[in-house]
């Protein structure tokens, strides 16, 4: 690998109100490990795809799976696990694309521990992919 492959991507939000928005649906401790998996791994997205993290879904779209528990995310991303007050179970999915080689566009999150149904992930992956429409709409 050529140094350039190896720089973390920036993280760029679609709609990071919305994001935002999700994030303050979950409790602290949940909100923080995603936090951590989305500074310290999603940006390395490139070089772990096809491992537990990082799904491609079809065409460009990706799901980077957080998760399976809080403990589990900080003490895998040299993050004291003391930040977090208990372990608990976190499912979280988020759906994004690579922009160039350096860019991820985070379109759509969702909270799989709530609802684990596969018709609940398969209506998060259509909006997911709705979301994808407006996205590549807005850039042309």
């Amino acid at each position: 690998m050529n140094e350039s492959s190896l720089r973390p991507a920036e993280v760029v939000y679609f709609d990071e109100v919305r994001f935002g928005q999700f994030l303050d649906t979950l409790e602290a401790d949940a909100k923080l490990a995603i936090e951590v998996a989305m500074k310290k791994i999603l940006p390395r997205a490139k070089r772990i795809e096809a491992s537990k993290w990082v799904k491609p879904l079809g065409g460009p779209l990706m799901q980077f799976r957080i998760g399976p528990t809080t403990t589990a995310v900080m003490s895998r991303n040299m993050t004291p696990s003391g930040h977090i007050a208990q372990r608990q179970p976190l499912l979280v999915r988020v759906f994004f694309v690579y922009e160039g080689e350096h860019k991820i566009i985070v379109l759509h999150a969702y909270d799989k521990t709530k609802d684990r149904t596969r018709l609940s992930q398969q209506r998060e992956i259509a909006e997911a992919k709705r979301i994808l429409e407006k996205w590549s709409a807005s850039i042309g």
